[in-house]
């Protein structure tokens, strides 16, 4: 399988806050890093991804998906990981206004591999690169999971839940995971606490889905109905989240099209978002506790917080450059 990062995002709470920073602050060093590239203990998110996934050896091709102002800090980390850069997409845009949502930067990524000769007719894995596992996260029992039952329904993709506070959903999406089977029953993205605990009263504990899937090729016509109708929406800029309330909720059966969904133990964090720097700078100390101050650890302390991430600073002056795309469609 093929599998598509998803790093598109702009204008996050904590990317605003550090590029507000002092220039002498310790963390200055890392404004205009995007979120998917910035240092947790050391090692960005990125790369913490691929190497969990790389290991695995599941996955043929991967390709990531960037936003224009962020593009070329991305081409920069390619070419210093031995990643392919033509497998860094660029969706062109350089303001979240005009964003059309992470579902079209999954189809576009998607339309990259097929450009460069890979088949859609296999199941793609998805990636968000703004959740962070927990230290110790393995994806043995997931693709375990995923082999075992595969051949059970071709019209079933495959998930992850864990169990989070009630009081958390509004930062989330939220999965209902009590089908027989471990099968989805009902999927809401960022809602009210009451509006969860009132839909299941009787099914006990919260359950969050990250933006972590396999995808079966059955589901792309899916994608891009739900991409097709969505465009008719004014000011709609689709998420993996709401693509997943079209696909589990939709009481149209040509629409529909279920999960099987596997609890975790453990769980994630969402970097980004609603956070700012003291989410972050809690996060990092909660993986340095986990894995201890090595020497990727250290080169972001002393005041060399932008060191792991600053080969990407290099190329701010270049962004006046990327205001403008031309895309070809293949």
């Amino acid at each position: 399988m093929i599998c598509i990062i998803l790093c598109g995002s702009l204008e996050t709470k904590l990317e605003q806050e550090i590029a507000a920073l002092d220039p002498d602050t310790e963390l200055s060093g890392l404004t205009g890093v995007p979120r998917a590239l910035l240092p947790i203990n050391g090692v960005s998110i990125l790369d913490r991804w691929l190497t969990i996934l790389r290991e695995k050896q599941r996955v043929s091709e991967y390709f990531l998906v960037s936003n224009g102002l962020k593009y070329k800090y991305f081409e920069r980390w390619a070419t210093g990981h031995g990643f392919d850069v033509d497998h860094v997409v660029n969706n062109g845009c350089t303001d979240s206004r005009l964003s059309l949502g992470a579902v079209n930067d999954l189809l576009l990524g998607m339309k990259r591999a097929k450009c460069l000769g890979h088949r859609l007719d296999k199941d793609v894995m998805v990636v968000g690169a703004d959740h962070l596992f927990h230290c110790g996260f393995s994806l043995d029992s997931f693709l375990r999971f995923y082999d075992k039952r595969k051949g059970d329904d071709e019209e079933k993709s495959f998930c992850f839940c864990y169990k989070v506070k009630a009081d958390d959903t509004k930062n989330l999406g939220v999965i209902d995971a009590s089908g027989p089977g471990q099968t989805a029953v009902r999927f809401w993205e960022k809602p009210a606490r009451q509006a969860v605990e009132d839909a299941t009263p009787d099914h006990g504990a919260i359950t969050a889905c990250p933006c972590f899937y396999i995808l079966r090729a059955s589901c792309i016509p899916h994608i891009i109905r739900f991409i097709a109708e969505s465009a008719a929406k004014s000011d709609f800029k689709p998420a993996m989240g709401n693509l997943m309330e079209y696909l589990i909720n939709s009481g149209d059966n040509d629409a529909k099209h279920g999960f099987y969904v596997m609890r975790l133990p453990s769980g994630f964090r969402l970097i980004g978002g609603s956070i700012g720097i003291s989410e972050y700078e809690s996060i990092n100390a909660t993986f340095a506790a986990w894995e201890g101050e090595d020497s990727l650890s250290r080169r972001t302390s002393s005041g060399h917080a932008g060191l792991a991430a600053r080969e990407c600073v290099e190329v701010c002056s270049l962004r006046q450059s990327t205001s403008f795309f031309c895309f070809v469609w293949c």
